[in-house]
């Protein structure tokens, strides 16, 4: 039982479209109790799934992916969607391809592979590295690049 501690909690509250609160009440007995038990779970959650893509990508690829969402605005209705459609314009419009080396065709097939849940976590880990609160002085020096990359490499 020593798992299984009682942590402690912190009070959010959510902004939810309609049908994101439609879809929480039809599984749980409110939104609240729903949106609650889901954020609380979403960290072991994204653990497994970071452990299910680990490896899949070169180190290239996952710098390029860094570097594509750089600025990106994701948003919950097409999670998922934005990083195989953001890294093929980065490829195409930036040459993003060539200051990588990366292959268009070969990561377009890696990330085709992937289910949406996957690819929306590559959004979420790619999209942390510039926005995410572990860095609270935005220092972005290569090294913290390179031990970012490290995490799915």
């Amino acid at each position: 039982m020593e798992a299984i501690k009682k942590r402690k909690k912190t009070a959010v509250t959510p902004q939810l479209d309609q049908q994101a609160a439609e879809w929480l009440e039809k599984y749980y007995p409110t939104k609240y109790k729903g949106s609650g038990t889901i954020l609380a779970a979403f960290p072991q959650i994204f653990a497994a799934t970071v452990a299910e893509i680990k490896g899949r990508f070169g180190e290239s690829e996952l710098a390029l992916m860094i570097d594509t969402m750089n600025g990106t605005a994701i948003t919950p209705q097409i999670m998922g969607q934005h990083i195989a459609a953001s890294t093929a314009d980065a490829m195409a419009l930036d040459a993003l391809g060539e200051k990588w080396d990366v292959n268009r065709d070969d990561l377009n097939r890696k990330l085709t592979d992937l289910t949406a849940f996957q690819k929306a976590v590559i959004e979420i880990w790619a999209i942390g590295f510039w926005q995410g609160g572990w860095n609270k002085e935005y220092k972005r020096t290569d090294e913290e690049f390179n031990r970012w990359v490290d995490l799915l490499k």
